[in-house]
């Protein structure tokens, strides 16, 4: 089997050793696993492999520390700067054909983050989300639409 790379996608700030330990069972197996952190609230437990910094760079045009004084008061210029930045991270890491799959875990920001990213990645590479919020009736059409996004 070759080693693949699957792509977690993480808000360290909130649950840190959860996503650790998710990336630790996705190496045990012989695959690498990448973890990128879209922390908003505070400073993470632990810096991702791709750090909550290099995503709202990416995202632009706010700085991290834009980034969390906006998430208090205008969630959505916030949230919409990590998506830009980690789509963007995303997309050029599989045009290096350096993702094989991608993980969400989360509630409803991490549900919206992680799959907005899957929405973008070409149909048949493998995308799963665990949340509480990804099938409740009034977002899945925000979250899934007609993706292949399990």
């Amino acid at each position: 089997m070759s080693k693949k790379t699957i792509v977690i996608i993480a808000n360290l700030d909130t649950r840190g050793e959860e996503f650790k330990f998710v990336k630790e069972l996705i190496e045990r197996r012989g695959h690498r696993g990448i973890v990128l952190d879209f922390s908003m609230e505070t400073v993470p437990f632990y810096p991702g492999d791709i750090t909550c910094e290099e995503v709202a760079r990416r995202g632009g045009p706010l700085s991290i520390e834009e980034v969390r004084e906006y998430y208090k008061k205008e969630r959505k210029k916030a949230t919409d700067t990590m998506i830009g930045g980690a789509v963007s991270i995303v997309m050029e890491m599989l045009g290096k054909g350096e993702v094989h799959g991608v993980l969400g875990v989360g509630g409803g920001t991490a549900s919206l983050v992680a799959t907005s990213v899957m929405r973008k990645l070409p149909f048949g590479l493998p995308k799963l989300m665990a949340s509480s919020m990804a099938a409740h009736p009034a977002y899945v059409s925000d979250y899934v639409g007609t993706r292949d996004i399990t």
